[in-house]
Order: structure tokens, then sequence, then C-alpha cells
């Protein structure tokens, strides 16, 4: 019998050809490597791999990721503007917030952060699978990859024109350059702009889901309460006890503000589910958070091992800063709620460890 190492780091390899299956990406313009594959699309490369397994609650994972890279690294940080096509994060009396169809430049993703490492700017999406998220987040990071190619290719001229940047012209290593996209990016842009008109509500108002969900979080220590709204209207609104005082805002103590909506149309891909944390540590003017930018906040994700999945960005700087992820229905599961909360109040936790507190005591357990 194969030990659950194996079978987590199999899962994940499973989900990698799976990916390429879905992405039908032909053989002349693909490179495997020992981890997962390259694959140059147009003129940009996107890399899928799978990393080594962990133990996480007990139970051995593996994290996926999506990257397509966008351009070379400009030699300076890149402004917080670039993050606002992504992200506009909104006030506390708002309840949207859009990615940037409404600006004068490209749209830009929803499921991806963007990040500057290692010379190169790229997109960024990740999944943490094992026995019992493997299939449905199999197909959350499918969709991230092809809304990856979408964002890629409609975001060139933001890049180049809007920000100065220099394309990441990509060649494959034997087969060169390749001069007409592929079917799969054509797609992507198309129903971007198919989707761009979507009105309507989301599949992810059922009630008794919310309902449920806010009653499991209460059980382990999350406070949760539900905005059963009007019509097909639903919000959920936790906090994670966070910071140097862990408790409930009723308490007078410190949490870290979890906020759902499903009365947003994205500008990208229709209506679906958004999420936005909002954390504590960005409050403390000793900590690091205090004047932390997102596109920092972005790239520290990247090198840890946390057991959350990445599936949005970081936007706003110090105070302001909220993550915020957008799930669309396609991508509807039921349970899929519960689970993108445990991942956020997760964020949480990790964002003041890292950013805020040491270590925070913990009033609430996902076990």
């Amino acid at each position: 019998m194969r030990d659950s190492r194996d079978s987590a780091e199999e899962m994940a390899a499973r989900t990698v050809r799976e990916i390429q299956a879905l992405l039908q990406t032909d053989e002349q313009w693909t490179q495997w490597v020992d981890t997962g594959f390259n694959w140059w699309p147009h003129w940009f490369e996107q890399r899928v791999r799978f990393e080594p397994s962990w133990l996480s609650r007990g139970i051995q994972v593996s994290r996926v990721v999506v990257e397509t890279i966008v351009a070379r690294n400009p030699g300076r940080p890149l402004p917080d503007e670039l993050l606002d096509l992504m992200v506009n994060v909104p006030g506390n009396g708002e309840r949207s917030a859009l990615t940037g169809s409404w600006h004068p430049y490209a749209i830009v993703p929803a499921m991806s952060a963007l990040i500057q490492r290692d010379g190169l700017v790229r997109l960024r999406s990740s999944v943490i699978v094992h026995d019992e998220t493997e299939d449905w987040l199999r197909k959350v990071i499918a969709f991230a990859a092809v809304e990856q190619l979408g964002a890629a290719s409609c975001g060139a001229i933001t890049y180049k024109n809007g920000f100065s940047l220099e394309l990441a012209n990509s060649v494959h290593p034997t087969s060169g350059a390749r001069a007409n996209p592929d079917e799969m990016v054509n797609a992507a842009v198309i129903r971007s702009e198919q989707l761009l008109q979507a009105t309507g509500s989301s599949k992810w108002t059922d009630l008794d889901e919310f309902r449920t969900t806010a009653e499991q979080l209460t059980e382990r220590g999350l406070v949760a309460t539900t905005d059963e709204g009007v019509g097909d209207h639903r919000g959920l609104t936790f906090e994670a006890p966070t910071g140097p005082n862990p408790g409930f805002a009723i308490e007078g103590k410190n949490s870290s503000l979890v906020q759902v909506f499903t009365n947003v149309i994205h500008a990208r891909l229709g209506a679906g589910l958004l999420i936005i944390l909002r954390p504590f540590a960005t409050r403390l003017s000793n900590a690091p958070a205090s004047h932390l930018s997102a596109m920092e906040a972005n790239l520290a994700e990247c090198g840890d091992s946390a057991d959350m999945w990445s599936l949005g960005s970081w936007g706003g700087t110090g105070a302001g800063l909220a993550y915020v992820s957008f799930l669309p229905d396609a991508l509807y599961r039921r349970g899929g709620l519960v689970l993108m909360c445990w991942n956020a109040a997760t964020r949480a936790v990790w964002f003041d460890k890292v950013f805020g507190v040491p270590e925070p005591k913990k009033r609430w357990s996902v076990h």
C-alpha cells in the first residue's frame, strides 16, 4: 500500500496532467519537467507545477501552482496602481469590488495575484489538494489557468503602454516563437467579452448553505452572521480572532474581518462569490503591515508553505489593505462556501504571524 505522502503527490501530479489535457496543449509548444510542464500559448509562457507534499492537520497535502509570465522585471518596484486594475477594494460602506473593466486600460484577472520575482512579472494562482478537495479544486485551478491566458493577452497593452513594462516575449526551446495564439487563448478572450455583458444573480445563493456555513464557523469559534438579503442576494460576515488581544469586536478585542457577497457582477467573469479579508495587523501602528503594500503581501505568499490557496490578490495599502477573491458561477459547488471561508480565516492568521503578532493566541480551530 502506498503511503499518504505518495498519494498526495500523485493527486497533485494528476491535477497537473488534467490541466494539460483541459488546455489541450500541442506537443510542439509543450515542455514537460519533473514536477509539471511549461507551454507557450502565444508570446508568453505558462508554467504548471506541483510541490512536494507536507503534513497539514494530520493529512498529507500538496500544492498545485499556475503561473503565467507577462513582463520582464523593470528593475523597480511595480506601482500599487497596477494592482488597482486587479482589485478595487471597496470602502466599509460599499458592497462591490470589481476588477478594472471600467479603467481606460485592459482588464486583468480576479483569480490571480501579480507577482514581481526572479526578474519576471507573473500572474500566480495556487490550490492545495488532498482527498476531500481534489475534484473541486482541480476544476478551480484549471479554470484559473484558462483565466490567466485571457488576462495575459488582454492585459498586454496595459503592461506595455500603461506601465512601461517590457513584455516577456518567450520562445519554446526547440519550436521557437509562436506567431499565432493558441485556440484556448482566443476562447478565453471571447468568453471574457461575452461575460462582460453578464447580468443576473449568482448560483452561490443557497440560503440553507449560508446558514449551515455560519453555524459551522460559529461552532469552531468564529462568530458568523448571515445577511439573507432580498431576493437572491446573500451575505455572510465573520471575525477571525487575531492581533495582540485576540477576540471579537463586541468584546473590545482584536479580530480580522471577512465579508462574503453574492450581489456582485464581476466585469470579467460575470456573477459569482466575492470574499474580502481585512486583516487586523494593518491597524497596528508598530507592525510591519501598517505600511505594507499589496505587492509586498502578494510576494510574501509565494515563499510560505501556509495551508492556504491563492485564488485572488491583495489590494490597497497599509490600513486599507485587503485580500479579494472571486469565484464565478462556473465554479459553484455545494460545500465550496465553507471551504473558501476557512481559507480566508487561515490567511488572516498567517498574515498576523508574518506581519503582525509573532504568535497570536487562537480561539478557534478548523479541527
